[in-house]
């Protein structure tokens, strides 16, 4: 587990160099951005390894300062590619809630889970219809805004899921988890 841990951290940071302005590319890459004083911001996001039908859930909630508060990972057997993202979006809703917090802004990197729990007369017939109506219900329950983002703004929380996929268990962080600091520090330093 230690091994693949320091894969996916080997992996991200490679993906993440060089943040900023990419000459090759002449544009900005997106980053990561703290929520305003007042509100908390979580970042979401799945992963689902298809050859073992595994899915796995992350989350990261960050203050206005972009410091850690708390972090989940979410492991699951079973499901489909359908389901991981809402999944992690209703965790991570819940997770705010079960620590207290109501005004929320909820990031994720899927940009047609945010459309289907936006637009729920296109989600009716959707074979998870009650897990995205349960989430718009929580949307309405506090000050909580679900938006989507680009994936490189998202690059803590993909570590997130995928060790929740690969280790098959479920926790609750109150410290960011081993590999993942750098990539918090990384965050903070440039925005």
């Amino acid at each position: 587990m230690v091994r693949k841990t320091r894969v996916l951290h080997d992996e991200l940071i490679t993906f993440c160099q060089p943040r900023g302005f990419d000459k090759s590319m002449d544009r900005i890459l997106a980053q990561w951005k703290p929520p305003p004083e007042g509100l908390i911001k979580i970042n979401m996001d799945d992963s689902f390894l298809e050859d073992s039908s595994r899915l796995g859930a992350g989350g990261v909630i960050c203050g206005h300062d972009g410091g850690w508060i708390a972090g989940f990972t979410h492991f699951e057997n079973g499901g489909d590619a359908l389901m991981p993202e809402p999944r992690a979006i209703q965790l991570g809703i819940a997770t705010c809630y079960d620590l207290g917090y109501t005004s929320i802004i909820c990031e994720s990197d899927c940009l047609e889970a945010v459309n289907l729990i936006h637009n729920l007369e296109n989600a009716s017939l959707h074979v998870y219809a009650s897990l995205l109506l349960e989430i718009s219900d929580a949307l309405h329950n506090g000050t909580i805004n679900l938006v989507h983002i680009l994936r490189e703004q998202n690059i803590n929380i993909d570590f997130m899921a995928k060790e929740a996929s690969y280790s098959a268990c479920s926790a609750h962080w109150t410290r960011p988890p081993a590999g993942l600091d750098s990539l918090i520090l990384r965050d903070n330093l440039a925005s």
